[in-house]
């Protein structure tokens, strides 16, 4: 998801029931969020509705066809791009609000 901050984007994402895993880096000349969920317990139409309310849903790249048609529905065709031109965040911009909380320390 390409987002205006991928701090703000891997805090928020992160949170929502369903999904497993955040990643912050670049995508389609600007900041994103790689998010990885579980299907059965978040739809990917669900997770682009809460992006769009969110703010968080300048753009998606959709890795098939029924990943673009879900994202049009939902954001419109101008906000979808296919492929996955996704280049992770340097090491220090990754999970920047955990850095600061007691997770940090779990091991």
């Amino acid at each position: 998801l390409g987002v205006h901050c991928f701090w703000e984007g891997e805090r928020h994402f992160g949170g929502l029931a369903g999904v497993t895993a955040t990643e912050a880096g670049f995508a389609g000349g600007g900041e994103a969020v790689r998010v990885t969920f579980d299907p059965r317990r978040l739809s990917l139409r669900a997770l682009l509705e809460d992006a769009r309310r969110a703010g968080l849903a300048d753009h998606v790249r959709a890795r098939d066809d029924a990943q673009a048609a879900t994202a049009r529905a939902v954001l419109g065709a101008a906000a979808v791009a296919r492929g996955d031109a996704f280049r992770p965040a340097p090491e220090a911009d990754r999970k920047y609000y955990l850095h600061g909380s007691p997770l940090a320390r779990l091991g």
